[in-house]
């Protein structure tokens, strides 16, 4: 088969390109995707609102014109909004409309925002994103109304107050519920009880202490089992878990073993036998148990963090002002104890032989 030949073929389902398909897309590599695919295409750009689109073969950029032209009415909208976000100047953000497609581009930070969009005219708190009501448009309101639609708009200006506050905390529970890469930064969730990590940026991490294979504690005991790095005379990520029930700066290398040195992490399953528990249901049970425990932990050791820094009366205002805050499911009691490790490590046994071995002496 031939280079022509073969150029000719979709990338996403394979089928031959006609020629009249003037909906089919060609990156700068010519990579083709037909008529019939470029719409789902369109939309996994549009959904990770990658800019400008690339090529899912090889990433070359996709010309623009010709990904506009492909572009359904629902995706357009989307698609400028996107477009907008890649190109704002220093001091410049985006907001949008929470009803409907209708954005600006601003200079100052707004906190009540309405629509100018002549059939929509929704407006919204820029902060909590609730809708707000019209004031004096409603021929039909007697007194008492315009005065509660004044009061609904002053009670969301003290929303715009602690927007800094509320962004701390929706920051808080965004990193208690996903880890970074130490090298990227790109937040990921582990699915799984392996604590180690690689991105793809090509960094191995630890999921549970979030340093990098460079960064942490691995150094190797004399009579380590761990395998050194080929080439290298540094250990590997695996020596990381090594004495990790003893040593506060190793972590384990799955999850589950947590049940073996501390038995806060027992199997919610009911099952003693760790072979058991890693059997069919029982073991996706215990491993979003797993996973589950170690960023609610991680959680509450952020939230407690903000309390702290924010102070009981500012802390009290931001959950008497937004529900999101106040219903997020963790109660002040529980993170005013925060601040405890991971679980309960074990006295080493070397350690206290030496110990012993001493006091002899």
């Amino acid at each position: 088969m031939g280079k022509d030949e073969v150029d000719k073929k979709c990338e996403i389902c394979f089928d031959e390109v006609e020629p009249d398909d003037v909906l089919s897309l060609a990156c700068n590599s010519n990579h083709l995707i037909c008529g019939e695919c470029s719409y789902n295409y369109a939309n996994s750009v549009l959904q990770d609102a990658s800019f400008p689109p690339k090529c899912s073969t090889c990433r070359a950029p996709m010309p623009l014109a010709a990904f506009e032209r492909v572009l359904k009415p629902e995706q357009h909208a989307t698609y400028l909004n996107i477009a907008a976000m890649h190109d704002l100047e220093l001091g410049e953000s985006v907001v949008n409309c929470t009803h409907c497609s209708y954005f600006e581009i601003r200079t100052d930070e707004p906190c009540l925002f309405y629509c100018q969009k002549p059939d929509c005219k929704v407006g919204h708190c820029c902060t909590c994103k609730a809708n707000l009501p019209l004031i004096g448009e409603d021929d039909d309101d007697d007194g008492f109304e315009e005065d509660s639609k004044q009061a609904e708009h002053l009670r969301h200006l003290k929303c715009g107050a602690l927007k800094v506050e509320k962004k701390l905390f929706e920051q808080a529970l965004q990193k208690g519920s996903s880890m970074a890469c130490p090298s990227c930064g790109v937040l990921g969730r582990k699915d799984g009880m392996c604590t180690h990590m690689t991105c793809a940026c090509g960094t191995t991490w630890c999921y549970v202490c979030e340093l990098g294979e460079g960064e942490c504690d691995k150094a190797p005991r004399k009579d380590s089992m761990v395998m050194r790095t080929p080439m290298t005379s540094e250990a590997g990520m695996y020596a990381h878990n090594e004495d990790y029930e003893y040593n506060s700066k190793r972590c384990p290398m799955y999850l589950n073993l947590l049940q073996i040195v501390d038995e806060a992490w027992g199997n919610p399953t009911g099952e003693d036998d760790e072979d058991d528990a890693e059997d069919g249901e029982d073991e996706e049970v215990f491993e979003e148990y797993c996973v589950s425990k170690l960023h609610h932990w991680r959680t509450l050791r952020l939230l407690k963090e903000l309390k702290d820094r924010l102070g009981e009366p500012k802390w009290t205002e931001l959950k008497d002002t937004f529900d999101s805050v106040r219903n997020c499911g963790f109660m002040d009691d529980e993170i005013d104890r925060a601040g405890g490790p991971l679980y309960q490590r074990k006295k080493n046994p070397t350690k206290r032989t030496r110990d012993s071995d001493a006091d002899s002496d």
